[in-house]
């Protein structure tokens, strides 16, 4: 199944920012995730019932200052003519915001907040593997 930007209803860039970039500090997660359509060459256990499916289309993951990774994200986001930024700020704030938009004034972005440990946050995503729904192309 060949898959185009046209299949996908909706294209996202995400951040999970490091706010340093010291030889110690943690890699700044950039990936590009899509919600497209059902595979049918795929194990999907849903198959007829399928709401669609997710797809991993890049990990721009960088070790990076701010200004680098904020330059890495907004490239991705042309790259891919994505549909929105979403970084996690629990670890910066308002400075994730200011740091992407000064690379591009008005580029449509949200924040999430991490509440819940890692783990919980990981069994959706889990699920979705596990039911063969998620696929990294490139």
């Amino acid at each position: 199944m060949n898959i185009t930007r046209s299949d996908f209803r909706r294209i996202i860039v995400a951040i999970d920012p490091a706010v340093t970039a010291d030889e110690d500090s943690d890699n700044t997660g950039i990936v590009v995730v899509a919600r497209g359509p059902h595979r049918p060459d795929s194990q999907c256990q849903l198959d007829l019932h399928c709401p669609g499916h997710g797809y991993v289309l890049e990990d721009a993951t960088c070790h990076l200052h701010p200004h680098g990774w904020a330059t890495v994200a907004v490239a991705a986001y042309d790259r891919w003519d994505a549909d929105r930024i979403i970084a996690e700020v629990n670890n910066g704030g308002d400075m994730v915001g200011e740091t992407v938009r000064a690379i591009r004034a008005g580029i449509p972005y949200d924040t999430v907040r991490a509440t819940r440990g890692k783990q919980l946050r990981a069994e959706p995503v889990s699920a979705l593997y596990e039911q063969h729904r998620v696929h990294h192309i490139g």
